[in-house]
């Protein structure tokens, strides 16, 4: 039988177009970021989806957890890819996916970057760690350069010697520059570099202002299966663990996979070498055991950014403290440097996980320790009553994933140091054939404070928040999909811009119908109601109105088969605040042309909004290891062209050029980032070399 199913699905392969990983990539983020605006974490993201371009799952050993790593797989498609392999047998080629009939030819073609196909337990040579490296590894090396043509205040400022007294300049130039160093060999190794400096920081080796060549460095060095030692991580690393709850589950995404985004898919230790400067660990961290019992420990020593401030007073006892933590990452300002490492996160943790195959179960304990060197104390405002202050924390948990059948069970159990408790509970259920639908529960006391946690909520911090979420996925027909969640919230303690405990709500409709391999269309509906501060009202006591803000999308989709791509985009907003409701819209055109060595990706976008409340975004293609995600603010056009190279085999040259034109306005953006005029230009150049 297994012979039978090779002669199809080879004859299917010359009939597949299986698109290059990069391009993978940008067409996932785009398809989860239609939902969502600038608070999501697209650093995140980016970083997952590259590490499991790097690292592409086995379809023969690849468990449940194994697949649920992918962001865009549901429930259902899992259970299929791991039914298909019990009933026929190991894969001969990732091809083999096309065979398995509930499975859409186009998610496929998402997958097929991120699976790979073997046969032996093994797969490392016999060669010393060293001649890996230099003889057998997969190596690149990327580099990078971008700037915005028009200055920005800060430049200007720092030009003509303007408010120099004030602090209010940047001290380096406009570039932006960019490196990565990879080597991969799989299930051997990686080490991994980036360095960067963004627009405005300086570029050169000065200790008074902390400056060492590039303002920012990641990397680390991974050994994977060696004996009883799992993974073994020096450098820069993220945990993952639980619902991350003590610590992040990674991306998440409310509404990109109405099912899937209530559940953790990344767990254990990551290595970090993006370009963002927060949200990561930074020491050396091992891990322990095999598939039925694991353990990681780890320790980190991190220099974070903050404003740090000595004080007399008896509130202090004549001790330093920090007022602020900062996570831009942005050392531009004399103000911006004095904050640069000015505090050492110190942490340390613990993670056991125990698993049962027999009946599909796995547990685990998670716990994490945090100590800075200086006692962090926020100033103290209305919202923040309960928030984290001191210098030490720990917390810890009990998790547990369960899948029989149809039914997916999981859950996690908090508490932190102050005795808050955070709570989640989940259920994902494929009833029916072609309906899947979710429930997730979760309490995140005022009190609870996780220093690296992050889980499922409307909110970013896992805390002040309860909540009920429906999900629903249903394919009544092949060619039609339907998706929608329902959430609702509670904060039970103030929050930022609101003088009252509020509730709030969220309701998405997701239509998306194919008619055909080559076309697609799209309609997403997103209602969302929010409790904030009426300031212009004055009364002693602010008033917290309900503020209404609807979403509307319509999405064409036409893949020819010839060498064009087209996708037009219509979108707009309603917000609602205090009886009156503003609106905004945006009319997008893009279109990719494929000659094989070119690759030529555009977009004209036409808006128009009444407020910042009705700003609209829309992802854009980019250059490898990149990601833009820009808004669309006031009235004027946006066009974008982005171009990919390979004169030879082995080097990849992409060039991006993008443009704003404002209309009735004199001076584009705030602050030190404005600048005179009406137009805003950028460029960026990026070379990658594979040896």
């Amino acid at each position: 039988m297994k012979k039978v199913l090779l002669i199809i699905f080879v004859g299917l392969m010359t009939n597949v177009n299986c698109q290059e990983s990069e391009f993978v990539i940008s067409r996932i983020m785009e398809e989860i970021t239609y939902y969502c605006d600038e608070s999501l974490d697209l650093e995140s993201l980016n970083e997952t989806l590259v590490n499991l371009s790097n690292h592409p799952i086995d379809l023969n050993r690849a468990g449940y957890s194994d697949l649920q790593s992918v962001p865009f797989l549901s429930e259902t498609e899992i259970f299929q890819i791991i039914n298909h392999r019990d009933k026929y047998g190991q894969f001969l080629s990732q091809y083999e996916l096309f065979l398995i009939g509930d499975l859409d030819s186009s998610k496929i073609e998402l997958f097929l970057p991120f699976v790979r196909i073997t046969h032996h337990k093994d797969n490392r040579d016999s060669l010393p760690l060293i001649k890996n490296v230099v003889k057998t590894s997969r190596k690149s090396m990327i580099f990078r350069y971008q700037r915005i043509i028009q200055d920005q205040k800060g430049i200007t400022n720092r030009k003509n010697n303007v408010s120099i007294g004030q602090n209010q300049y940047f001290v380096g130039s406009a570039n932006y520059l960019y490196g990565r160093l990879e080597v991969h060999e799989p299930d051997d190794f990686d080490i991994g570099l980036t360095f960067e400096k963004d627009a405005g920081e300086s570029f050169f080796i000065d200790p008074g202002l902390k400056y060492y060549g590039f303002d920012h460095y990641a990397g680390y060095f991974r050994l994977l299966n060696r004996g009883i030692v799992r993974e073994l991580t020096i450098g820069d690393f993220q945990m993952h663990t639980g619902e991350g709850l003590v610590w992040g589950r990674g991306f998440v995404s409310k509404g990109s996979e109405t099912i899937g985004a209530i559940r953790n898919r990344y767990s254990g230790t990551h290595p970090y070498q993006g370009a963002s400067e927060s949200g990561f660990l930074r020491g050396i961290s091992v891990t322990l055991g095999n598939r039925i019992f694991n353990c990681t420990g780890f320790l980190s020593r991190k220099p974070v950014d903050a404003l740090v401030l000595n004080d007399t007073s008896q509130i202090s006892d004549g001790q330093p403290f920090a007022t602020s933590i900062s996570t831009t990452g942005y050392h531009r300002t004399p103000d911006e440097i004095r904050r640069k490492g000015a505090l050492i996160a110190y942490s340390t943790g613990f993670n056991a996980q125990y698993s049962i195959s027999s009946i599909n179960l796995s547990m685990g304990v998670a716990l994490a320790y945090n100590k800075w060197s200086v006692p962090i104390r926020k100033t103290t405002n209305y919202y923040n009553q309960f928030n984290f202050s001191g210098e030490m924390n720990y917390c810890g948990s009990i998790y547990y994933n369960m899948y029989r059948g149809k039914w997916n069970i999981f859950g996690e159990i908090a508490q932190s140091r102050s005795k808050g408790l955070g709570f989640v509970q989940g259920i994902i259920a494929n009833i029916i054939s072609n309906v899947e639908t979710a429930i997730h529960i979760r309490y995140y006391s005022p009190k609870y404070f996780s220093n690296n946690g992050r889980s499922f909520a409307e909110y970013g911090d896992n805390s002040n928040e309860k909540g009920l979420y429906w999900g629903l996925k249903v394919m009544p027909i092949p060619q039609l999909e339907i998706r929608g969640y329902f959430d609702i919230f509670r904060c039970d303690w103030l929050r930022y811009n609101t003088t009252a405990p509020t509730v709030g709500n969220e309701l998405l409709l997701n239509l998306r119908y194919a008619p055909g391999p080559s076309i697609h269309l799209a309609f997403i509906f997103k209602r969302e109601s929010k409790y904030l501060n009426n300031s212009k009202i004055h009364l002693p006591v602010q008033a917290v109105m309900e503020g209404i803000k609807k979403n509307y999308q319509m999405i064409f989709e036409l893949h020819p088969k010839g060498r064009f791509w087209f996708k037009t985009r219509i979108q707009g907003s309603t917000y609602l605040f205090s009886k009156v409701q503003t609106v905004g819209y945006c009319l997008a055109q893009d279109i990719l042309y494929d000659i094989g060595k070119l690759k030529i990706t555009s977009r004209f976008a036409y808006f128009m909004t009444d407020d910042y409340h009705n700003r609209q975004y829309m992802y854009e293609h980019d250059l490898l290891y990149a990601y833009s995600f820009p808004s669309y603010n006031g009235h004027g056009f946006r066009l974008y062209a982005l171009f990919k190279f390979t004169p030879v085999h082995g080097i990849d040259v992409w060039l991006k050029a993008a443009h704003y034109h404002y209309f009735y306005i004199d001076e584009v953006g705030t602050g030190l980032l404005s600048i005179r005029g009406n137009k805003k230009t950028e460029i960026k150049c990026q070379v990658r070399i594979k040896f």
